[in-house]
């Protein structure tokens, strides 16, 4: 299938579902003023619009780039914990280990997770998996705290 380009603003208002369709675009939002993206921040891919040559009413903007897989950066903080996990499907661990850093992983997506918690497990996942944090270090920096990226290192 073919998709349009969309053009989406990095706090994920989408403008247009398909900028073929509707011309040029402004290069910032109309509803909070932030830069207009068209293409993936990390890749330059096209950002994935709706099928070509169709109106999409119910477009929803992707949280993934569908070439390379990076968080677009309007993703939620629960769409960066799967990043992670994806991470997490390229590191050499134990069938064991992998599984206790998956369960970390999921408790974590709560939104009211208290903070001592947090950092118990995110400190479980660095002494397990610490590849992990290590090639998800842009990922974990965007939802953990201050003072957990301290205990952490980073």
């Amino acid at each position: 299938m073919d998709y349009d380009v969309a053009a989406i603003c990095r706090r994920g208002h989408v403008v247009t579902s398909s900028v073929d369709l509707m011309g040029p675009v402004s290069p910032r939002c109309s509803d909070c003023g932030a830069r207009v993206l068209t293409r993936c921040v990390k890749c330059e891919a096209r950002l994935q619009g709706g099928l070509s040559g169709s109106m999409y009413v119910d477009y929803e903007p992707p949280d993934f780039c569908d070439q390379c897989g990076a968080p677009h950066p309007w993703a939620s903080r629960q769409a960066r914990l799967y990043e992670l996990e994806n991470i997490l499907d390229e590191q050499e661990l134990s069938d064991a280990d992998r599984l206790v850093v998956q369960e970390q992983l999921q408790a974590l997506r709560e939104p009211d997770v208290p903070e001592e918690e947090q950092q118990e497990r995110w400190l479980r996942i660095k002494k397990l998996a610490p590849g992990l944090i290590n090639a998800g270090g842009r990922i974990v920096e965007t939802v953990v705290s201050d003072a957990i990226k301290g205990q952490l290192g980073l």
